[in-house]
């Protein structure tokens, strides 16, 4: 497809904000979709468990905490408010809600960051016990991220604490 001939944009940040775009008129159009920060997400199998001693929040929510922040990027500069690993955080934990599984390939899109640098911060959040990387049994080119126990405790006791101040 010739982009320019569409009259669409070519450049890379132009191209990711209409592509953000899309996914959010396509979830505010179809509360069922899937949004532009899970694109790849797969349900989980029976066997995963997931559990917390607190309850997390509601996955509604922090899709729309998540579509508020790429709104930011229509007005500022995306350097200002660089925070992949709250954003690849807030991701699984929608994901983890939802009974969905996410690639790690997704899970870098959903940083908005260059790859490499979303690696580095999954290795780092792996490291510290609150991502766990799992291999996908079916494709050993893909692996799976998910929030790990301690993770799920940590996002459960800040939003419990986040809410009951009103700071979300």
């Amino acid at each position: 497809m010739d982009m320019q001939a569409l009259g669409l944009p070519q450049d890379p940040d132009s191209i990711r904000q209409l592509a953000t775009w899309l996914m959010n008129v396509a979830d505010e159009t179809a509360p069922t979709s899937v949004t532009a920060r899970e694109p790849k997400e797969e349900p989980r199998p029976a066997s995963i468990e997931t559990f917390s001693a607190k309850p997390l929040p509601d996955a509604r929510h922090i899709r729309k905490i998540l579509r508020h922040r790429d709104m930011r990027r229509k007005f500022f500069p995306d350097e200002l408010f660089g925070e992949p690993a709250w954003d690849m955080l807030l991701d699984l934990t929608a994901a983890c809600v939802e009974n969905k599984r996410v690639s790690v390939t997704s899970l870098c899109l959903a940083a908005g960051v260059p790859p490499t640098t979303a690696l580095r911060w999954i290795a780092m959040l792996v490291e510290r016990n609150i991502f766990v990387r799992e291999a996908d049994q079916t494709d050993r080119r893909r692996a799976f991220v998910r929030l790990s126990e301690n993770g799920m405790d940590a996002v459960a006791a800040y939003f419990a604490k986040a809410g009951a101040h009103g700071h979300l």
